[in-house]
């Protein structure tokens, strides 16, 4: 976090449990500049996180990312 790209904005660091219940479902912590801070108390899994992963790179989600919860929209995210 004390490196230029975290200062810049173009670093996020990003924690996923690697167990989760029947459902798939998994917690994970997103930590940017640019996050506000929200919390969303809805279900998201590792296609989830994948999915926010391409919208912030400008990739088109694939396969089962491209039917996960949309992460981004739910914390208040822009992406482009």
């Amino acid at each position: 976090m004390s490196g230029p790209d975290w200062r810049r904005g173009r670093l996020a660091i990003a924690v996923t449990f690697d167990e989760g219940d029947g459902a798939n479902d998994v917690p994970f912590v997103l930590i940017a500049p640019g996050v506000p801070g929200a919390v969303t108390g809805r279900p998201a899994d590792h296609y989830a996180l994948t999915r926010l992963i391409d919208q912030i790179i400008g990739a088109r989600p694939l396969r089962r990312a491209a039917g996960a919860p949309d992460v981004a929209r739910q914390l208040g995210l822009a992406t482009r």
